[in-house]
């Protein structure tokens, strides 16, 4: 059997067809959570912590290079995506423990 427009012989074989929808909603999931989590991190750090509202682009910032380590890391033997959660509840401990410190400046 030939292609008339290319000439070129089609097999009887299917291409695949991608990602299973399982796949494709897992990205979904994920990228849904890691955007959330980035702009509730802008949001809740810049609410709590009175400096960090004059200069929400430092957690911005800091977003983008954990997204992006964090891509850079996707094929490595250690899976560290388990602490992330541990890692989240340190940070909003130690945001807690800052907004309650009496810190003065001058």
């Amino acid at each position: 059997m030939t292609n008339s427009v290319h000439g070129n012989a089609v097999s009887d074989r299917q291409l695949p067809a991608g990602p299973a929808v399982g796949g494709r909603l897992r990205l979904f999931a994920l990228s849904f959570l890691m955007l959330f989590v980035e702009l509730a991190l802008i949001r809740w750090t810049g609410a709590n912590v009175v400096y960090l509202s004059y200069f929400s682009n430092f957690v911005l910032l800091g977003s983008f290079l954990g997204i992006g380590l964090g891509f850079l890391r996707a094929r490595s033997r250690v899976n560290l995506f388990p602490w992330a959660p541990l890692a989240l509840v340190l940070l909003v401990i130690s945001l807690v423990q800052f907004r309650y410190a009496d810190v003065e400046l001058g």
